[in-house]
């Protein structure tokens, strides 16, 4: 225990299914610790069916933050939130306890449809109908249909974000700004973690655990349309087909379940779109989870070089080579030129965003330009533009200053919200002038962030 000592606890609870189990003990004060010994439930075949340290190289003294009576191991903060249903947290700051509730120990219908009391009262009404089943809106997924010819699929109707809703506050490294309220729009109920230093490498690539709506947010297929729901079942969570047949749905096979398109041999265990598209990394020691910004694998960056799919294979092979094969299955096209005569910010980017973002992480102030036209391409996703407006308010400028004041009346709230941030090098009354107006932004995450941006000067 915390105090050095051995002592006896009765395990209350199994946390956790596949390919994983860890145990919750209860402390004191209603506090549930999940024990950082778990039992690898995978086949022994796979390595499985034995017990496991979750940190192994490290020395987990009672004074490490992971140590199992810790506060990164208390369930009823850091875990309940998602693996249950209708939390109530209840905790009493002045004797630091929980007397923690909820309606559902795992996660049951009304996480995601909300409250099932209107619903079964229209059942019970005989008025059930499918627009009037008294739950909530899941929304609407887009359906595709191949035309023309095409070897991708083109969507026929539009999809709304409901579903990024509805999942991502549990899929997704975030903060919580407020209650958890099924139905309700994400950035009014968290705040999403862009693609930082620590939790993503430079190209966007995962590297702590955050949970796959930050990369999917970054993909081609979300700007397109897609949806959880087009690959997952909702309800378990698997994969809707086996193997290519899932990416085939919108993805011609003659075109790209090709040896033309992948040059790799099905025998030779390649040629699964998923090996090159959605590179796997283990957490939790036995937890392989796919990246789900689906890219092209080509090295951009020296981290590239190193977590591509093609070099976790081609570990003999160089950069270089690896490119070049990549360029000879799927050409790209060439880097625009910066235009003449334009104003800095609003030049074509020369080069991918993910070697100005890796400069700046160095402090380089030079990347300052490139940060800014890159900031600029409406054609990157939201979400790589805040990070790299996140990154631009490390280099305090004329550049930071313009590009974040047009920031501040973006469209979206993502970029609102980094844009908020990113103005701190301004004396207070000047940050207000600027800040004021978003005060009462229609999203919490944009106020949250003006609050955040205040706080020096609030009494």
């Amino acid at each position: 225990n915390k105090d050095r000592k051995i002592q006896t606890f009765e395990v209350l609870y199994t946390f956790g299914h596949q390919p994983l189990q860890q145990y919750l003990v209860e402390t004191d004060s209603g506090k549930l610790q999940a024990f950082n010994i778990a039992w690898d439930n995978r086949p022994v075949i796979d390595g499985g069916q034995r017990w496991f340290h979750l940190q192994p190289e490290e020395d987990i003294s009672p004074e490490h933050p992971f140590f199992w009576q810790s506060h990164f191991q208390n369930w009823n903060s850091r875990c309940a939130d998602c693996h249950s249903t209708n939390l109530q947290k209840n905790y009493d700051t002045q004797s630091d306890s929980y007397d923690s509730q909820w309606t559902d120990m795992n996660v049951a219908c009304e996480a995601c449809h909300g409250p099932g009391s209107d619903h079964l009262s229209i059942a019970q009404s005989g008025t059930l109908k499918a627009d009037n089943t008294g739950l909530l809106d899941t929304g609407t997924r887009t359906a595709w249909t191949f035309t023309n010819g095409d070897s991708i699929a083109s969507a026929v109707t539009t999809s709304d974000n409901k579903e990024i809703d509805i999942c991502g506050g549990c899929h997704s490294r975030r903060l919580p700004i407020a209650e958890a309220t099924p139905g309700t729009a994400y950035q009014d109920q968290y705040l999403l973690q862009l693609l930082s230093p620590g939790l993503y490498f430079s190209d966007g690539q995962i590297q702590d655990e955050v949970f796959v709506i930050g990369s999917f947010l970054q993909s081609k297929m979300y700007q397109q349309g897609v949806r959880c729901t087009n690959c997952h079942e909702p309800h378990s969570g698997a994969i809707k087909l086996p193997g290519n047949e899932l990416c085939n749905q919108c993805h011609l096979p003659t075109t790209f379940d090709t040896l033309e398109h992948h040059g790799h041999k099905r025998e030779s265990n390649g040629g699964f779109c998923v090996d090159c598209h959605m590179p796997e990394r283990q957490y939790m020691g036995v937890d392989e989870r796919r990246d789900h910004s689906f890219v092209v694998p080509k090295l951009v960056t020296a981290e590239s070089e190193n977590m591509s799919a093609c070099s976790s294979c081609h570990q003999d092979k160089s950069p270089r080579w690896i490119n070049q094969g990549i360029q000879s299955l799927a050409p790209s096209s060439s880097n625009k030129k910066p235009q003449a005569n334009t104003p800095l910010a609003k030049q074509a980017p020369s080069s991918h965003w993910s070697l100005a973002n890796q400069r700046s992480r160095s402090f380089d102030m030079l990347s300052v330009g490139d940060l800014s036209r890159h900031i600029a391409d409406t054609s990157l996703p939201t979400i790589i533009r805040a990070t790299l407006i996140e990154q631009l308010a490390n280099f305090p400028s004329r550049v930071t200053f313009e590009v974040a004041v047009e920031a501040l009346t973006h469209q979206d709230a993502m970029i609102r919200r980094a844009a908020a941030g990113s103005i701190g090098f301004l004396p207070a009354p000047d940050r207000w002038s600027l800040l004021q107006p978003l005060a009462d932004d229609k999203s919490r995450s944009v106020r949250f962030a003006v609050a955040a941006a205040m706080i020096d000067v609030l009494d």
